[in-house]
């Protein structure tokens, strides 16, 4: 998924357009943040939809990801 297609997932909780919020996104990981990026796609899949089932799985893959390679993604160290 590229960062704008995860930007768009995240348009509907944040209110932010996609290419923005991915703009955004990169600059925080740029500087280690990964972290704030993780919380951010977790609220926003936690969010999404009343329970589970219904909630944009794209949000969760996505926080997955980058929990998972947050030390690939240290793109500051």
């Amino acid at each position: 998924m590229s960062s704008s297609e995860a930007g768009e997932a995240l348009e509907p909780a944040t209110g932010e357009p996609a290419q923005q919020w991915a703009d955004e996104a990169l600059k925080r990981l740029e500087v280690g943040e990964a972290s704030s990026v993780v919380k951010e796609f977790l609220w926003a899949w936690e969010t999404s939809g009343a329970d589970k089932k219904s909630r944009c799985n794209t949000l969760r893959r996505e926080a997955l990801y980058f929990k998972r390679n947050q030390d690939a993604v240290a793109y500051d160290e």
